[in-house]
């Protein structure tokens, strides 16, 4: 039946008897009498709404309730969640990091329902709000950090940096901070350089389990102290003046850490590649002088072939040459730094099936061949000088796809030569189409405002990173594109085999190199005709 029908008169049903053997929880802690059905406001009702204060004139009343309630939740042995949590405060207090500030034994001091319950009685009508903690080892008022530090000579000359320092220079063991003082000595406080291979240690905090055992802060590395070792070990620390300064502390010797590099070089000589320049040296990065990198700065130039200085020099060569339709041993190269993203190189076949009468399969006629690359890169400027020739370079690419005209008039396209590493050298072939995409997240854009305001017009308001995508360029090969003729050598009718040619090489490769396999080596300079290059960028 509804309950709304039963007799029972529901408001005067009583707590208790909610446990499973019929007794009582003694829960809710604060009970009150359920209102009467339909009952009318009562006067002075509104004085319970949210006016001044949270709760309005009814506040103190709810704050008595919370205290009550608060104080029976942490006194409830039949329901003891209440004591747990005081335990796990308290536990929780052990844990911390132990600081100068902290007590004997709970590094975050200690945990009492007090404060709560200070808290809860305060709070509504006068904002108090106590220290959920209480610190018991220091003789100020407030227990914090910085009124024990901060302005206090005493702290300042026994602060943990401070005696670190001394610890470090005398190699004292001695030193003790925080804790609770006894005579002129501090027990549960924080030892400095209890052994050569700790810096720190205290009772409790993160790596105590449960509070158990000890915290230990060591050095970087294991070090041993030897008054007698002719090896120093370099401390760096800041002083009462806030300046830096270098401390040599004696160490025991330990083994050197060997270059392999310069073992090698002593064996080998020249005959290992000369990696000991630094990389940024090598490869045109930034380095010394030249906070830029060189291959962005890098102008275009017409030359005969790639200029031989090592301003041109990247992890692989990357490098598109277009060619002069009027002189076509002259090329205008366009060097990009080697970011690249994608290269695929797609060969595909044609075969014309035909049908003949009594034959169900097809039967296949070869009718040619065909040969399509497309690559992605990325062009970004990491410093101001790059921007504009970066720009430059790829508003040069741009105008390759457009048409170049004869002194007669006549419209032509625009050969190419590309370089990726040794996959492709002056490859020659046709551009058939790319994109420029600038919807990188990281493509940050070049404002072009000085710091006092003015323009900059020195630079451009310009994205710093943009991708070439989808670069379509169909080879065209200085070869008869065929299957590849390779001299095996001489046949031995009665060996059943290929004898080795006279220079003693078993298979000499035909000059059909679709991949070209080349080296990074470079034709001798008297091929060039571009001079101080590098005085340009």
């Amino acid at each position: 039946m509804p309950l709304i029908d039963l007799t029972t008169n529901l408001r005067d049903l009583k707590f208790g008897r909610d446990r499973v053997d019929g007794g009582s929880s003694n829960q809710p802690y604060v009970q009150s009498d359920i209102p009467a059905l339909n009952k009318e406001p009562e006067g002075l009702d509104f004085l319970s709404q949210d006016f001044v204060v949270r709760g309005g004139l009814k506040a103190v009343t709810n704050s008595v309730k919370d205290v009550e309630r608060l104080s029976k939740y942490f006194s409830d042995i039949r329901n003891p969640s209440g004591l747990l949590f005081i335990a796990k405060q308290n536990l929780l207090s052990r844990l911390s990091v132990k600081t100068q500030t902290s007590d004997l034994i709970l590094n975050d001091g200690i945990y009492s329902s007090l404060s709560t319950l200070a808290t809860a009685g305060g709070s509504a009508v006068l904002g108090l709000h106590t220290d959920k903690q209480i610190r018991l080892s220091d003789k100020y008022e407030s227990k914090v950090y910085e009124s024990k530090v901060k302005g206090n000579v005493e702290w300042k000359n026994n602060s943990r940096l401070f005696q670190l320092q001394n610890s470090i220079v005398n190699n004292k063991n001695d030193y003790t901070l925080g804790g609770i003082g006894i005579g002129n000595s501090k027990i549960g406080g924080i030892k400095l350089n209890p052994d050569p291979s700790i810096l720190l240690k205290y009772g409790g905090g993160p790596e105590s389990p449960l509070g158990i055992g000890n915290t230990n802060i060591r050095f970087a590395s294991e070090r041993a102290f030897n008054a007698t070792s002719d090896k120093t070990l370099k401390y760096t620390y800041i002083s009462n003046a806030g300046l830096f300064n270098s401390l040599e502390v004696k160490q025991q010797s330990k083994p050197a850490i060997t270059d392999f590099r310069r073992i090698l070089k002593s064996e080998l000589g020249d005959a290992i590649p000369p990696y000991f320049a630094d990389i940024e040296t090598r490869l045109n990065l930034r380095s010394g002088n030249k906070q830029y990198d060189k291959i962005n700065a890098l102008p275009l130039y017409q030359s005969e072939d790639v200029n031989p200085g090592k301003i041109t020099t990247d992890i692989i060569p990357f490098r598109i040459g277009v060619i002069d339709n009027d002189t076509p041993t002259l090329k205008t190269y366009i060097h990009f730094r080697a970011f690249l993203d994608n290269i695929s190189d797609s060969y595909s076949a044609e075969w014309k099936s035909q049908k003949y009468i009594g034959r169900g399969e097809d039967l296949y006629t070869y009718g040619g061949f065909d040969r399509k690359v497309s690559l992605s890169w990325t062009v970004v400027a990491q410093s101001k000088k790059e921007l504009i020739p970066m720009y430059k370079k790829l508003n040069y690419l741009a105008s390759v796809v457009m048409p170049d005209y004869s002194p007669a008039g006549y419209m032509r396209g625009n050969m190419v030569t590309l370089t990726v590493g040794g996959y492709f050298n002056e490859q020659p072939g046709i551009i058939t189409g790319f994109s420029f995409d600038m919807n990188d997240d990281s493509a940050t854009w070049e404002i072009g405002i000085k710091e006092d305001g003015d323009e900059d017009k020195t630079t451009s308001q310009l994205p710093h990173l943009i991708k070439v995508k989808g670069f379509n360029f169909i080879p065209i090969h200085n070869f008869v594109p065929r299957l590849q003729k390779n001299d095996f050598g001489v046949y031995n009718n009665q060996d059943k085999i290929f004898e080795k040619k006279l220079n003693g090489v078993d298979v000499q490769y035909g000059k059909e190199h679709f991949i070209a396999l080349a080296t990074n080596t470079l034709p001798s300079e008297n091929q060039y005709t571009i001079d101080n290059l590098e005085e340009k960028v």
